[in-house]
């Protein structure tokens, strides 16, 4: 038989009923929810990652719950309060995948269909940067500046340096 403490449930948003987001199935005493995406991997990477795909229309939302003795159960459903459906009209529900893999794999194939659902530009790279002003606020200097970005790096866009 398994042990619950061996498996782990993980609220990508954060978003795990005040607890932190990743929790041992042996530490929940009551269903738990995760909002949107999470997983439920062992620590040798058995499980699956869940989240919603396509088109967005709705939120998604896990609930997992142990009752110990082996027993688990897993749920998810999409949020559809307060929407209006005309007689005879048909609304889908938001598609949701759960990918059956190590986590790493699975959260990059997640997040690469998300991507392409929602119009990312997949072609010009990752955007990055760098917000100072919930540590430095109006105080930022050229210290914490070259700190996160040695001046030593260089940066080329089609070729020239910027």
């Amino acid at each position: 038989m398994w042990e619950a403490a061996e498996w782990l449930v993980t609220a990508l948003d954060q978003s795990v009923n005040e607890v932190s987001p990743v929790v041992a199935l042996s530490e929940i005493s009551k269903p738990l929810n995760v909002r949107e995406y999470g997983g439920l991997y062992r620590r040798d990477g058995a499980g699956f990652l869940f989240g919603p795909v396509g088109t967005p229309t709705a939120y998604v939302d896990a609930r997992i719950a142990h009752g110990g003795g082996g027993q688990v159960s897993f749920a998810i459903t999409a949020d559809m309060s307060g929407v209006r459906v005309d007689p005879g009209a048909t609304r889908w529900g938001q598609q949701v995948v759960l990918l059956l893999e190590p986590p790493q794999p699975a959260l990059a194939r997640w997040a690469a269909g998300v991507g392409q659902t929602h119009g990312a530009r997949m072609d010009q790279g990752a955007l990055s940067g760098w917000n100072s002003w919930y540590f430095h606020g109006l105080n930022v200097t050229g210290t914490e500046v070259e700190f996160v970005v040695p001046v030593s790096a260089v940066f080329r866009r089609g070729g020239h340096e910027t």
